[in-house]
């Protein structure tokens, strides 16, 4: 639904950016996980990597996605505008990638969530002017 808005709305409008906050240690987690298991650094935006039941699990502190959200609210980021990405991507190295910046220009759906396959529909015609 946000792709849908983004693609009808352009960025001076409103800007629209999905994204992962990556795998945080919170209450719920706390249920699965030993919180002493990791070592947790608020200072440092590192990404420890633990194995559990043979599956590698990296963890993000909360500050990392909540300093993203702040930044992808910015005008900064508005080349993203209607895409999905992950708090943990590097934006310098988003930015200088000429392959990705590439891709951003020649690819409708690139970085975006949709379903396709399914001819474009307008939902105007469920509504009624009254």
């Amino acid at each position: 639904l946000l792709g849908r808005i983004a693609g009808e709305h352009p960025v001076e409008d409103v800007q629209i950016i999905s994204f992962h906050p990556g795998v945080l240690y919170s209450e719920s987690a706390s249920a699965y996980f030993d919180k002493n298991a990791i070592k947790w650094d608020e200072s440092e935006y590192h990404l420890p990597t633990v194995l559990i039941l043979n599956m590698k699990l990296t963890f993000a502190i909360v500050a990392l996605p909540a300093d993203y959200a702040v930044w992808a609210a910015s005008p900064e980021a508005s080349w993203l505008h209607g895409r999905f990405v992950w708090a943990h991507w590097d934006v310098d190295e988003l930015k200088a990638d000429r392959n990705i910046l590439k891709r951003l220009e020649e690819e409708k759906g690139f970085l975006k969530v949709a379903i396709q396959g399914l001819p474009e529909i307008s939902l105007d015609e469920y509504f009624t002017n009254n």
